[in-house]
């Protein structure tokens, strides 16, 4: 078997390596998948993957998440973010089940929504399509301005066909949304995610190789508290990549090895001071891409952390990993301290919670120059 992704983007025939066997029970029956992984790019998928019919009758017939979720509304946000000024954007989401993600878009001003939804018994209240063909074969090519696929591109065999579809489907310089679970997620060694549902598993670093390859630019990345990689790129007529610079340009920007020490340093030092705080219950305030990062790099803070807090009511009331998110002002009385992964200030987070705080406004901002936000990436 070889690498979609070196036989794509350079035309190497690179050999996928055996590293694991895995056995699941489907449906009564016994099915044993082969994890291969290309020793070159480092993308793992698994094979041979099971029967169409079944894939079929498991995306017309499941259970999903609740019908509302802080997710969707961080994705819309951070959409937003590089949308033009006073833009009014028609949205598609591949996966659209109830339409969750488009409210979101229509609430920051989306003019159409259409989705594609194999689930027939879903009432949505979008324009609906079964599949991706039948979206091109009734839309004008290059008339989508957002294209979502929120954890979608982990179940597909051919993800540069699908991303090829995309392409036809939205404008040039139209943003594409994609997250699917990070296989470099410390939590994946402590739940391992594995199902025979999910042909491929992705890094950050193969997910944006691919994304690349395929004509589209990257501007943000964020791994997120749901075990995941978000990523946001920019529709481009060309792929742009230069390959004999890999790792991709957030890592390359001032060679690797450098980064690695500084990141090492960096992390190192982080540990010691959250490390001094492990007899204290814990309240985290904020509920953004810093603090998934936070909570990604140290799992063991959710041990200690009693809820998360937010000044904006628009996230109240939702739950986070393991804890609910509280206004400051209702922060329970059995927390000990306050990280504070946010831009506020040490002293507004004191007065409004009467907590010690325990400020990560330095860090926050070298995670910013880790993650490539300020160099504009």
């Amino acid at each position: 078997m070889h690498c979609i992704i070196c036989n794509e983007a350079r035309g190497d025939i690179i050999s996928m390596e055996t590293v694991d066997r895995i056995r699941f029970e489907l449906d009564g029956v016994g099915l044993t998948e082969a994890i291969h992984s290309c020793p070159t790019c480092g993308y793992t998928c698994l094979h041979p993957g099971i029967p169409a019919s079944t894939l079929e009758a498991y995306y017309t017939n499941q259970s999903r998440w609740p019908s509302e979720t802080i997710a969707h509304r961080e994705q819309a946000e951070l959409i937003h973010r590089y949308m033009r000024e006073n833009q009014i954007p028609k949205v598609m989401d591949i996966g659209a089940y109830d339409g969750r993600f488009l409210r979101e878009m229509a609430r920051i001003g989306a003019s159409e929504l259409y989705g594609v939804e194999p689930d027939m018994s879903i009432e949505p209240d979008y324009y609906r399509f079964e599949t991706i063909e039948l979206a091109l074969a009734h839309l004008r090519p290059n008339s989508i301005d957002i294209l979502s696929m929120g954890h979608v591109f982990e179940h597909l065999q051919d993800p540069f066909r699908v991303l090829e579809q995309v392409k036809e489907l939205l404008v040039p310089g139209g943003l594409l949304l994609v997250e699917v679970p990070n296989l470099e997620d410390p939590q994946v060694q402590i739940v391992p995610y594995w199902t025979p549902f999910h042909h491929s598993y992705f890094t950050p670093t193969t997910l944006s190789y691919i994304l690349e390859v395929a004509g589209f630019q990257m501007q943000a990345q964020a791994l997120t508290g749901y075990r995941s990689v978000r990523m946001l790129a920019r529709n481009f007529s060309n792929p742009v990549p230069n390959w004999d610079q890999a790792p991709p340009s957030f890592y390359a920007r001032a060679g690797i090895d450098q980064y690695l020490l500084e990141r090492e340093i960096f992390l190192d030092d982080l540990a010691r001071r959250l490390g001094a705080l492990q007899s204290d219950k814990l309240a985290i305030f904020g509920t953004g891409d810093h603090t998934y990062w936070l909570l990604n790099e140290f799992p063991g803070l959710l041990e200690s952390t009693v809820c998360f807090l937010n000044s904006d009511t628009t996230k109240q009331g939702y739950w986070l990993d393991r804890g609910p998110v509280f206004s400051p002002e209702d922060c329970p009385d059995e927390v000990d301290t306050i990280i504070c992964s946010s831009y506020d200030s040490q002293d507004e987070m004191a007065q409004a919670v009467g907590k010690r705080a325990f400020l990560l406004y330095d860090d926050v901002r070298a995670y910013d120059v880790w993650m490539g936000e300020e160099n504009g990436v």
